[in-house]
């Protein structure tokens, strides 16, 4: 899925980690902080008016509801959370890119 909420096929996300790859990025941690608060925010102001039969609705994400596409949002928050609150061990061995190319190498689409 892209930042816009449109779910992105494998070419793209093999395009845009190449991309990332060619240059390392580092952001505060209090700058990551501001703007995870406000893409959170965004996404409260749009879920907030939903009722229980919105929730059900098909999501842009083939096989997803709305609802399973927040409870995908909301776990990805919480395990940002818990990796700003945890201290690392030693420096990083894996980049933001790195991390995800083994799921990547593996991504099946009919399983979603």
């Amino acid at each position: 899925m892209d930042i816009s909420g449109r779910c992105v096929g494998r070419r793209r996300r093999r395009t845009v980690a190449r991309l990332l790859r060619s240059e390392a990025v580092t952001v505060p941690a209090f700058q990551a902080a501001v703007a995870l608060d406000a893409a959170y925010r965004r996404i409260t102001e749009v879920v907030e008016p939903l009722d229980g039969a919105d929730l059900l609705k098909p999501s842009r994400c083939a096989g997803w509801t709305v609802g399973d596409l927040l409870a995908h949002l909301r776990m990805d928050a919480e395990r940002a959370l818990v990796a700003f609150a945890t201290p690392a061990p030693g420096p990083a061995d894996l980049d933001f890119v790195t991390y995800w190319s083994n799921w990547m190498a593996g991504f099946q689409p009919e399983l979603g």
